[in-house]
C-alpha cells in the first residue's frame, strides 16, 4: 500500500446527484429504522452515480491506475470500492453482519477508491474492523471521527508507518498494519509470488548497476549504469506497481530477496 493523494475537486455526479441520493437514503432510514437494521429493507445505492465514468477516471488518475490496497496495476478495469462498506459491515470473519452499513457514505468521495476485484470482492468484502466496536457509527447521525478503526485508510494514513516489507512479504509495524494485512490478505500466495518475481527483476538491475560501477571507463558499462539507475528510480515512484515493496528492497540492498 502507498499513500493516495485524492483530488480536492469532487468529480460529478457525486456532489449533485450523489448529494440528493444521500438525502433520500437518510430520510428513508429515519422513517424505517428497525426495518433497515433487521434487513427487511435495504438501500439500493445507485451505481450509475458512484461508478460514473468521471468518478472512476479521477480515481485512476489519483491512484496511478493501481489498486489502492495491493498495488497491482489495473488501469480502468478495477472496482470502485467503498472503504467503509455501504450495505453491511462485519467486525471479523465469522461475525454477524451489521446492517445497514455505512449507507450515508455511498456517494462520499472520501469513501471511494479504485480496487482490484480480488481485494474488493474476495478479501475486504464487508470487513471493517474497529479497535472498539462500540465506537462504530451505526447511522448517518453517528460520528465516524470517533471510530477507532483498525484498517488503514490509504488517503488519511501513511501506510508505510504501519506496514513494512521483508522482500516480497508484508509485515506489521502497528496493530493497524496487522489487521490490514490480515483483512486484505496482502501475503496471499499469488500476490506474494508476483511481488517476488518483480523484485527479482529489480535485483538483477541492482547487480548490474553495482558490477558496472567497477568499470566506468567502459562505454557499455556506463550505458548499463544509466539504464539500471533509471529502472530502479522508476520502481520506487508512486506510479510503479509494488512501489512500497520495491523501496524497501532497494533500501535493504535486496538482502531479503532470494535469487
Amino acid at each position: 500500500m502507498i499513500r493516495v493523494q485524492k483530488s480536492a475537486t469532487i468529480p460529478e455526479p457525486l456532489p449533485t446527484k450523489g448529494k440528493k441520493a444521500r438525502k433520500l437514503d437518510c430520510t428513508a432510514y429515519s422513517r424505517n429504522v428497525e426495518a433497515f437494521h433487521s434487513g427487511e429493507k435495504t438501500f439500493k445505492s445507485d451505481r450509475n452515480i458512484y461508478t460514473h465514468a468521471k468518478v472512476k477516471r479521477q480515481l485512476v488518475i489519483d491512484q496511478y491506475g493501481k489498486c489502492c490496497y495491493c498495488e497491482r496495476r489495473i488501469g480502468d478495469k478495477g472496482d470502485v470500492e467503498h472503504f467503509r462498506p455501504k450495505g453491511a459491515v462485519q467486525q471479523a470473519s465469522g461475525n454477524p453482519l451489521i446492517k445497514p452499513g455505512y449507507y450515508w457514505l455511498a456517494y462520499d468521495w472520501n469513501n471511494l477508491y479504485l480496487s482490484c476485484s480480488v481485494c474488493n470482492q474476495h478479501h475486504k468484502q464487508n470487513h471493517f474492523p474497529l479497535i472498539d466496536p462500540e465506537t462504530r457509527a451505526l447511522n448517518h447521525k453517528g460520528k465516524i471521527e470517533k471510530e477507532s478503526r483498525l484498517i488503514i485508510d490509504p488517503s488519511q494514513d501513511n501506510p508505510e508507518e504501519h506496514i513494512g516489507f521483508r522482500g516480497a512479504s508484508a509485515y506489521e509495524i502497528t496493530p493497524a498494519g496487522k489487521a490490514t494485512i490480515s483483512v486484505l490478505q496482502l501475503n496471499d500466495v499469488t500476490l506474494e509470488d508476483d511481488r517476488l518475481n518483480y523484485l527479482k527483476y529489480l535485483k538483477i538491475c541492482y547487480k548490474i548497476l553495482e558490477n558496472s560501477r567497477k568499470d566506468t571507463g567502459n562505454l557499455i558499462a556506463r550505458e548499463l549504469i544509466a539504464d539500471a539507475t533509471q529502472l530502479l528510480d522508476e520502481a520506487v515512484q508512486p506510479t510503479a506497481k509494488y512501489s512500497a515493496a520495491a523501496r524497501s528492497a532497494i533500501e535493504t540492498q535486496f538482502q531479503y530477496v532470494s535469487d
